[in-house]
């Protein structure tokens, strides 16, 4: 069947990586959405491993795979109006808006997501102030504030005037509020290079090996790689085809075994409608359309490394490495190696 390998020693280099200026204490790491499809179960303990303490992550189905007490702090990104959960001194609830007040409940532990500039979620600045005196009012601790660069692999310019005025509005509340001691997080993976204060540091994909900056992803290392297992073989003749649509055809009067392999595009693979050749991890080309659980290659071989990197599959699907290893299914086994 097939499996996920999810490395070690890729996954120990890239937090190095993100904590040689600073800690295993200012990196928050994130294990949103299946720890972006490797697997939350075998990633946190990874992470627990390597020194980490904080984490954030998406809603009520990472929280309910979690350790919660093998973590000093986990900042739940999603909406409080449907990720409700119980209270617990390090499980912090975010106010992504005014209209979630309503919704926290005296003893909560939350953190403000500050809009500067991202226009998605995230309380204006000028009803942050006002936002945390209502908190505290009904008994609600507030324990730090962070924010969301919108373009910080594209644009150094723009994610700057963002860190500007979330700094500027962070050293405000220090003053008003010096005894909520708050914490505060706004770089992500992109914006670690250059974005240099005493704040921690929120990194998601780049804990996993990618990055869209060049200068730091030559420093990763990609901690999945992805095997498929065979599931039949045979001689196909010349002018036969192969899959849907009949999309490929045999022209070479060359005997070859074409094997089915057990990973689809309900898997992760794209489903290739326009038969764009998608390199395998030896080079090889898939051919024909990806079915929704197998593929086929001119290859004589019982198992498979369809990926160790999945840029190429990413680049294949004009999207992300992001997108593409969300989508994992989480029924694949996940060894660690």
């Amino acid at each position: 069947m097939s499996y996920v390998l999810l490395s070690k020693e890729a996954f120990i280099n890239n937090i190095r990586y993100f904590t040689k200026e600073t800690s295993q204490q200012s990196l928050i790491i994130g294990l949103k959405d299946n720890a972006y499809g490797h697997g939350i179960e075998y990633i946190e303990t990874l992470a627990i491993d390597s020194g980490l303490k904080h984490c954030f992550i998406r809603g009520l189905a990472d929280l309910n795979k979690l350790s919660l007490s093998s973590w000093e702090t986990v900042l739940m990104l999603g909406s409080i109006k449907t990720n409700r959960d119980k209270t617990a001194h390090n499980l912090h609830y975010t106010v992504n808006c005014i209209s979630d007040l309503p919704y926290f409940l005296k003893g909560d532990f939350v953190e403000i997501k500050v809009n500067t500039g991202m226009n998605r979620n995230g309380v204006e600045i000028k009803d942050v102030i006002p936002v945390i005196d209502f908190l505290l009012l009904h008994g609600v601790t507030v324990k730090g504030v962070f924010t969301h660069f919108s373009s910080a692999d594209i644009s150094e310019k723009y994610t700057l005037i963002q860190s500007e005025v979330f700094n500027s509005l962070f050293a405000e509340l220090n003053e008003k509020y010096p005894d909520l001691k708050l914490r505060s997080h706004s770089a992500n993976t992109a914006a670690a290079e250059y974005i240099s204060s005493n704040e921690m540091y929120r990194v998601g994909i780049g804990c996993y090996g990618y990055s869209s900056s060049r200068n730091v992803s030559r420093h990763l290392k990609p901690v999945l790689s992805l095997y498929a297992e065979r599931m039949s073989k045979r001689i196909l003749e010349v002018g036969e085809s192969v899959g849907y649509d009949h999309r490929f055809f045999k022209n070479e009067d060359v005997a070859k075994v074409l094997s089915t392999f057990d990973i689809g595009y309900a898997d992760i693979l794209v489903r290739n409608n326009e038969c764009i050749p998608i390199l395998l991890h030896n080079g090889m080309t898939i051919v024909g359309k990806v079915s929704m659980d197998s593929f086929s290659a001119f290859i004589d071989v019982d198992e498979l490394c369809v990926f160790q990197n999945v840029e190429h599959l990413a680049s294949r699907a004009n999207t992300t490495a992001y997108d593409i290893l969300v989508n994992l299914s989480r029924d694949i086994k996940r060894v660690v190696k």
